[in-house]
């Protein structure tokens, strides 16, 4: 027994059983806008409550960290995720609808990674130290043979003492 094709689908091959538009497309646009602000939102919270917030970087604080983390938590996970799945997900549309949804969300995650990128390097130049430095670093010192040096400062951590270079 031979099935026929849908009429739309001969070039594509795809069966008469192809799932109804109107069927997958509440569940399709839920998971991509809804599910993906909702948790955009509660990251946002999270982030804007850490610390002392998100804001742009400035000299003397540390709003750009938090503002990187939004940034490419959002931009990295959520759009270059739902850029991948859209491609997929809008087989019942039309290949243009498609893609242009798959575009959209791509250029989203890199217009989101190149901010978080750019606003992570201006946190760094704006504060002279880097502050990451105390959190590696035991708080009574470092073991014997055991060497850390920081380019910007010229320091060599050496067990419980500091050496300028």
């Amino acid at each position: 027994m031979q099935q026929s094709y849908c009429t739309r689908c001969v070039r594509t091959r795809i069966w008469d059983t192809r799932p109804n538009f109107f069927v997958f497309s509440f569940s399709q646009k839920a998971h991509t806008f809804y599910l993906n602000r909702i948790v955009t939102l509660i990251l946002g919270y999270l982030f804007n409550t850490m610390d002392h917030g998100i804001g742009w970087p400035q000299k003397g604080n540390d709003r750009g960290l938090n503002f990187h983390g939004i940034l490419m938590s959002t931009g990295l996970i959520f759009f270059q995720g739902e850029a991948l799945l859209s491609y997929r997900m809008y087989r019942s549309d039309s290949k243009i609808v498609s893609k242009t949804i798959h575009f959209v969300f791509h250029l989203l995650a890199i217009s989101f990674f190149t901010t978080a990128f750019a606003a992570i390097i201006i946190q760094k130049n704006a504060n002279t130290y880097s502050r990451i430095w105390k959190h590696f670093l035991p708080k009574k010192g470092l073991p014997n043979r055991t060497r850390v040096v920081c380019r910007k400062s010229n320091t060599i951590y050496l067990s419980n003492q500091v050496t300028q270079v």
